[in-house]
């Protein structure tokens, strides 16, 4: 029997000051994917956004570059020590050096001061994965979802460590809830639909598919996935022989080439 490939993809988040908006990021996809979520904002001393520096945090963020993210963070701490968007994005700088017990101090400051931030936890639920702390990362993951059981971030993490373990109905407890969230990457969808078609949710599982392909017609990962589903769980040959042949046209990875040579052969001893 053929696997199912299971992508496994994690998110960080970063606050936007103008727009309120959390801004996911795939550690592990290629493609950075930003969407918006409304995150809880903090008190600040009464001075305007650009007079405590947050243009120049704003625009560090959006350009990625780390160095300028502490340059800009430490003069909105200067005047505004609890200032939650600059202690997270200043934590996440340290995280992504792998400075995780500085991560770890500015984002637990920041709890204190925002006891309920779906971001905070999320984020040092990323800390503790990346130690190898699984337990103390789902725990924190799982605390954000108990404020928001819809949190798109945290759900998308719980279900790929889920996923990693092959626990395929903790992977679909975690993202049913968002799974009309249009937003949802489709990384995620595609661990979806394997994990439906884990537990024998064959219909619901292709379903799922179909939706990734109507929103990326060339994703290599869901006409693969799709068609293992077509041939070896649903017997449906012709159709799985034809998005065989889409996904040829569009161009294979070397690594699945040899499964969708067994994949044809499968198919095509199906319809004789």
């Amino acid at each position: 029997m053929i696997k199912l490939f299971f992508l496994f993809t994690l998110c960080f988040v970063i606050f936007s000051c103008a727009s309120n908006t959390a801004i996911k990021n795939p550690v592990v996809a290629k493609k950075v994917i930003e969407v918006k979520k409304p995150v809880i904002e903090v008190p600040v001393i009464s001075v305007s956004h650009k007079d405590i520096g947050y243009s120049e945090l704003e625009k560090a963020i959006s350009l990625g570059d780390d160095d300028k993210i502490k340059e800009a963070s430490a003069q909105v701490l200067q005047i505004n020590p609890k200032d939650l968007m600059a202690l997270n994005a200043l934590a996440m700088c340290y995280y992504r050096k792998q400075q995780f017990g500085a991560a770890e101090l500015l984002l637990n400051k920041a709890l204190v001061i925002q006891p309920k931030s779906l971001a905070v936890y999320n984020n040092l639920g990323l800390v503790e994965l990346t130690k190898k702390n699984k337990r103390e990362a789902m725990y924190m993951f799982r605390k954000a979802l108990e404020l928001d059981s819809k949190y798109y971030v945290a759900a998308v993490n719980a279900s790929a460590v889920y996923g990693s373990e092959k626990d395929y109905k903790k992977v679909i407890f975690s993202l049913e809830k968002i799974f009309d969230n249009d937003k949802i990457q489709v990384d995620s969808l595609n661990n979806y639909a394997i994990a439906l078609n884990a537990v024998g949710k064959h219909a619901e599982s292709a379903d799922v598919f179909k939706k990734i392909l109507k929103a990326s017609p060339e994703n290599k990962s869901a006409m693969l996935n799709y068609s293992i589903l077509l041939i070896e769980k649903q017997g449906k040959h012709k159709q799985g022989l034809d998005l065989i042949e889409r996904l040829k046209f569009v161009g294979a990875d070397n690594e699945s080439r040899q499964v969708i040579k067994n994949l044809e052969n499968k198919a095509k001893a199906g319809l004789k």
